[in-house]
């Protein structure tokens, strides 16, 4: 089912007169559902100030507390990718170095099955693994610097 096109001031007054949310400041509001989206917004974060029998905002439930919960939700995200970039920097380096420790630093070390696990439960991601690896060193034409390599 499709829901009808409601304007910024109408979702606001819905909020307030339908939902019971209290909204101090419209412009506010506004400015946030501009930036955010209704959905984003009042879809992602209503949970912890809704009544989930009544669907309708508890305990003098404000707009800007919603806001402040997606807000720090956003800055917490952000923390999260920033150090399991890191995490996964350091692993990729530390998967390459052992492995090239191991079995040399010819390329077609990493294309050789025989240089991975050989369990029967690993071999279908080891064939997967391989043939996206075939397909960077080997085919990939998207990127410069991996033809730049190749040759």
């Amino acid at each position: 089912m499709s829901k009808p096109f409601i304007t910024y001031t109408a979702q606001i007054e819905k909020l307030k007169s339908e939902k019971n949310l209290i909204i101090a400041d419209s412009d506010f509001a506004v400015e946030a559902l501009q930036n955010i989206s209704y959905y984003a917004l009042i879809g992602g974060y209503k949970h912890p100030f809704i009544d989930i029998h009544t669907r309708k905002y508890i305990n003098e439930a404000r707009f800007e507390d919603i806001v402040a919960l997606y807000e720090f939700d956003e800055e917490l995200r952000g923390l999260f990718f920033k150090y399991l970039c890191h995490i996964e920097i350091k692993l990729r380096s530390s998967i390459s170095y052992y492995f090239c420790l191991k079995h040399g630093e010819r390329q077609e070390e990493y294309l050789n099955p025989n240089n991975y696990t050989t369990a029967p439960k690993n071999k279908r991601g080891v064939i997967k693994l391989i043939k996206i690896l075939d397909n960077v060193a080997n085919k990939n034409k998207d990127h410069k610097y991996l033809i730049y390599q190749r040759n």
